[in-house]
């Protein structure tokens, strides 16, 4: 994602944020038994119906540079 990430917002652009989606997947079938598999598979169904937000930490640096 880096090479996605990286730009530069000139001083002249009115518009001065980018926005990016981000997907994850949420892997099912996590367990190393068929019983941890089971038990794993009913609390993500169950997550899945009680979580609505989802909250990222996302750290952003940049830099004023010279042309």
């Amino acid at each position: 994602m880096e090479e996605d990430l990286t730009g530069t917002i000139d001083v002249n652009d009115k518009d001065k944020t980018r926005t990016f989606e981000i997907k994850w997947k949420w892997e099912f079938e996590t367990g190393s038994t068929e019983e941890e598999i089971i038990k794993n598979n009913l609390m993500d169904s169950e997550d899945v119906q009680n979580i609505r937000d989802y909250i990222f930490t996302i750290h952003v640096s940049g830099e004023q540079i010279k042309l």
